[in-house]
Formats: structure tokens, sequence, C-alpha cells
């Protein structure tokens, strides 16, 4: 039962509305993007695709609950081309936002990344 109230609560209506604030503009875009790029967690993922791949261009990449997208941008940055997944519409517009202000292409899907549709597997490196 206890699982069912967290599942319940974790829906795209919750999300939607944790990605309802649309006040984000230009330059709070880059200062998202640069606060993650000097961040460990990016910095180790880097460091990991760097020595599985060698390089990040033309990798395929998925970011499954993406949120905005923000790791899949800087592996765009780095080259990769890459898909942003998430159920909530406000997320992928906020992803959209993200990317168009950058100038970086993404392919974006409105869809649940614990449900992924058969096309999706096997075509990504990461």
């Amino acid at each position: 039962m206890k699982g069912e109230k967290q599942q319940a609560a974790n829906s795209p209506e919750l999300w939607d509305e944790v990605w309802r604030d649309e006040s984000l503009g230009s330059k709070e875009v880059l200062y998202a993007i640069e606060l993650e790029r000097r961040g460990i967690i990016w910095n180790q993922m880097k460091e990991a695709l760097l020595d599985k791949f060698g390089t990040m261009k033309d990798i395929n990449v998925i970011e499954l609950g993406a949120g905005a997208g923000t790791y899949a941008v800087l592996m765009a940055q780095e080259g990769a081309r890459v898909t942003i997944v998430d159920y909530s519409k406000n997320a992928i517009s906020r992803a959209r936002f993200f990317f168009k202000n950058l100038c970086i292409d993404a392919n974006f899907i409105l869809g649940n990344a614990l449900d992924p549709d058969e096309l999706l597997r096997n075509t990504y490196d990461v």
C-alpha cells in the first residue's frame, strides 16, 4: 500500500506542477547549464563516457525522466545526438526552451521512462 501511495504521487500531473514555472529566461538557462558543467555528477559522467567511447561525437544518448534535459544539453554540446523523454508536458516544454535558447537540436518524447516503447530499445549508446 505504501508503494501505491508513492506511485500515485509520482505522476505526470505532479511533475507538470514542478515544471510549471516559466520564469526562466536565457540568462538563467545558461547559468543552470554552467552550474551542471562544473558539478561533480557531470564530470564523472563525462569521464566515464570518454573512457568508454573516446569521444561523445555522434553517440546516441537518451535521457529518461529528463526534466529540462540538462545532462542531454551537456552531451549534445560535446557532439552527441540526444533524445529527451519525460512524461510531464511542462518538463518537455522546459527542455525545448533550454535547447532552443542554446541552438541545439534534440528529439523530444512525451512518455513514461518506466514503460519504454519497443522502438526506444537498443537504439541508444547511452
